[in-house]
């Protein structure tokens, strides 16, 4: 696993007709899953579409991955009103070849640094 903050989106996949999209940011991540904070809830065993932009990168990568950890932990904001952050562990299920190399390379390049 690699520390790396992406800023990235997450879709639930399922059959309800309103799909939910929240944002959130990557606390880590390899070729195998991720690590990611949002505000958002999300079920335990959910499954998703992982969006997010690599630094120099034009197109968006997209994982298809599910939710397999959950925790919840409450965050201050510095007008001193609590918000609710929760971590969600993905493990990726499907991504493009493309999108693996592309994976691969920004976690070589982040890895140097």
């Amino acid at each position: 696993r690699h520390e790396v903050k992406v800023l990235g989106s997450l879709t639930i996949e399922g059959n309800t007709e309103k799909r939910q999209t929240c944002l959130c940011s990557t606390v880590n991540f390899s070729l195998c899953g991720a690590l990611v904070e949002t505000g958002s809830d999300i079920p335990d065993g959910a499954l998703l579409k992982y969006r997010f932009y690599i630094p120099g990168m034009t197109d968006p990568v997209m994982i298809v991955g599910e939710v397999v950890r959950a925790a919840h932990k409450a965050a201050h904001t510095g007008h001193g009103h609590a918000t609710r952050l929760n971590r969600y562990g993905i493990v990726f299920l499907d991504m493009t070849v493309e999108d693996r190399l592309a994976v691969r390379g920004y976690l070589a390049r982040s890895r140097r640094h």
